[in-house]
C-alpha cells in the first residue's frame, strides 16, 4: 500500500505539470482497463439442485474478483462520448451459513456449530456499450448496459464442524461432510448488468494523447446466477484505465492579400508641375470557413490623386444677377451661404490585446514616430471605421495626455491564466510595454502612468468561450 500511494502521488504531481490549451477536440480513444471487484451476493435457497446439503438457508455472501479488457470511445462533442468495453470479469465469491446443531460425544448430547460453505468460481466475457459525459475538464461520469457470456461456473461445497473445535464429529465419524465439486447445476449461460461509474483524467504527456483514468463503478447484474433459485449479485469496482487519444485535425489558416488602387486626375493651372498624391488606405478583412480551412483575405483599397498642371485655361466673363419673386432683375443680389459642421463620436475599447506568451505591442496597433507627433490630429480619423480608429487608440490616449497634463493613467496587465503559466512577470511586462510607448513617443511623464499586474483579469471572459484565451491576454487602460 505504501508503494501504491507513492506511485499515485508521483502521477498526480506529473499530471499537474503537463497541460495543453485544450483547443482540439478528441475524436477517438482506445485503451485498456484493470479493476478490482468486490462481489456482493444476495440469495434465497438452501441447496443447489440435486446436490445434498443440510443447510437450512443461504441468504447471501461476498467475494473478491477483478475485471480487465479493452475499451473504445467515440467523442460526439468535447463533453460527450459513446463507448464500448470488451473484457473478462471474475465475480467469484462464497455463500456461508453457520447452523447450531446437537451432536453426540461419548454418548452425551453436545451443542455444536456446523458451517455450510459454497465457494463459487464464476467468470464471464462481457461486452458493455456506454455513454459518458464530462462534468469538468478532468472529471467525467458514464453509464451503460453489459451482456456477459459465462466462461466458468464451478463450485466447491462442504459442511464443516467448527464448534466445539477440539471434539465431536458427524455421523460419518468425520468433521467434514457433504463435500462436492463440479459445475453449478442450472447455471445461466448469459447475464446482463446495468452499471454507472466515474473517472478522473490525468495526462501523461503534454499533448494529452496518453491519459490515465482512475475510476470507480457500481453494477447490478440480472437475471439469477442459477435458473432454479434466487441468487443474484452486484459488484463495486475500482481501478484504472489507460487511453490513447486521437484528436480532430486542427484548423488550417490561409492568408491572402489584395491591393486595389484607383487614381483621380485633377487639372490645375496654379501648380508649378504635375505631381502624384497617395490617398489613405482603407483596410478590410474577410474570413471564410470551409471545413477545416480558414481563408482570411485582407484587402487594401486606396484612391490616389494625380494633379496635372495645365498651361492654357479659358477665362470667361460671367455676370451674375438675381431674380426676385416677381421676376425682376436684382443687379447686386445678396447670397446666403450655410456651413454645416458635424461631430463624429466613436467608442474606444480600453483594452490592448497581446499575442500568446508575448509582451510586445502587436503590429496591428498603429504606432508613430516622434517626428509625426506635431502633425497628429484626430480630425484625420473622420472617414475611418471604428476598428481602424481602435487600432490607433494608443495615439488617441497619448494626445489626450498631452492636452490634459493633470490626467493620470493606470495600466492593468493580465495573462490568460494556465496556458501562460499564470505569469505575473509576463502581465507586468505587458503593462510596461504600453507605458514605454506613451513615455518614449508621446513624451508623457512616467510618474503620471501607474502599472499593475495580475495573472487573470478581475472580470475575465468565461473559460468555456473559445475566445477566452485571446481576450484575457490584455492590458486594461
Amino acid at each position: 500500500m505504501k508503494i501504491f500511494g507513492i506511485l499515485t502521488a508521483i502521477i498526480i504531481l506529473l499530471s499537474n505539470g503537463l497541460y495543453t490549451q485544450d483547443t482540439l477536440k478528441k475524436e477517438h480513444s482506445f485503451g485498456l482497463f484493470l479493476n478490482g471487484n468486490y462481489n456482493l451476493y444476495s440469495s434465497d435457497f438452501n441447496k443447489l439442485e440435486d446436490i445434498p446439503n443440510c443447510c437450512p438457508h443461504f441468504d447471501g455472501g461476498s467475494g473478491i474478483g477483478f475485471s480487465l479488457g479493452m475499451l473504445y470511445e467515440y467523442h460526439l462533442t468535447a463533453d460527450m462520448y459513446l463507448g464500448a468495453r470488451l473484457g473478462y470479469m471474475d465475480y467469484s465469491g462464497t455463500l456461508e451459513n453457520r447452523q447450531p446443531i446437537t451432536i453426540s460425544v461419548n454418548g452425551n448430547p453436545v451443542s455444536a456449530v456446523s458451517n455450510h460453505v459454497i465457494d463459487a468460481s464464476l467468470s464471464s466475457i462481457n461486452f458493455a456499450p456506454n455513454v459518458g459525459y464530462k462534468l469538468t475538464k478532468e472529471f467525467s461520469v458514464f453509464s451503460g448496459f453489459s451482456i456477459g457470456f459465462v466462461a466458468s461456473k464451478s463450485f466447491h461445497q462442504e459442511e464443516q464442524l467448527v464448534e466445539p473445535a477440539d471434539r465431536g464429529s458427524y455421523e460419518n465419524d468425520l468433521r467434514i461432510r457433504n463435500t462436492y465439486d463440479g459445475d453449478i447445476p442450472t447455471a445461466n449461460s448469459i447475464n446482463f448488468a446495468w452499471f454507472i461509474g466515474a473517472g478522473y483524467e490525468l495526462p501523461l504527456n503534454r499533448d494529452k494523447s496518453l491519459t490515465l483514468h482512475p475510476e470507480v463503478m457500481y453494477s447490478y447484474n440480472f437475471p439469477n446466477i442459477i435458473s432454479s433459485d434466487d441468487w443474484t449479485f452486484m459488484n463495486f469496482a475500482g481501478g484504472v484505465s489507460l487511453k490513447y487519444n486521437i484528436f480532430e485535425p486542427p484548423f488550417i489558416e490561409y492568408f491572402e492579400y489584395k491591393e486595389i488602387i484607383d487614381t483621380i486626375q485633377v487639372d490645375r493651372e496654379e501648380i508649378a508641375s504635375s505631381y502624384h498624391e497617395l490617398g489613405n488606405p482603407e483596410i478590410t478583412v474577410d474570413t471564410i470557413v470551409n471545413g477545416k480551412e480558414i481563408i482570411i483575405t485582407e484587402t487594401r483599397r486606396r484612391t490616389d490623386t494625380y494633379f496635372h498642371k495645365i498651361d492654357k485655361v479659358l477665362t470667361p466673363e460671367i455676370t451674375a444677377v438675381g431674380v426676385d419673386s416677381a421676376g425682376g432683375i436684382i443687379e447686386k443680389p445678396m447670397y446666403k451661404v450655410e456651413e454645416f459642421l458635424s461631430t463624429k463620436l466613436v467608442p474606444l475599447l480600453n483594452f490592448v490585446f497581446f499575442d500568446q506568451n508575448s509582451d510586445e505591442l502587436p503590429e496591428r496597433y498603429v504606432r508613430m514616430n516622434k517626428s509625426e507627433i506635431d502633425e497628429y490630429s484626430v480630425d484625420k480619423f473622420f472617414n475611418l471605421r471604428t476598428l481602424q480608429i481602435y487600432r490607433r487608440m494608443l495615439n488617441v490616449i497619448g494626445d489626450r495626455m498631452k492636452k490634459y497634463p493633470d490626467a493620470e493613467l493606470t495600466l492593468h496587465g493580465y495573462t490568460s491564466g494556465k496556458d501562460e503559466n499564470n505569469s505575473i512577470e509576463l502581465a507586468s511586462k505587458r503593462s510596461e510595454s504600453v507605458k514605454k510607448y506613451l513615455t518614449d513617443i508621446w513624451q508623457i511623464n512616467p510618474d503620471r502612468i501607474i502599472t499593475k499586474a495580475a495573472a487573470y483579469p478581475e472580470k475575465p471572459t468565461e473559460s468555456d468561450s473559445p475566445d477566452s484565451p485571446y481576450e484575457n491576454r490584455r492590458v486594461e487602460i
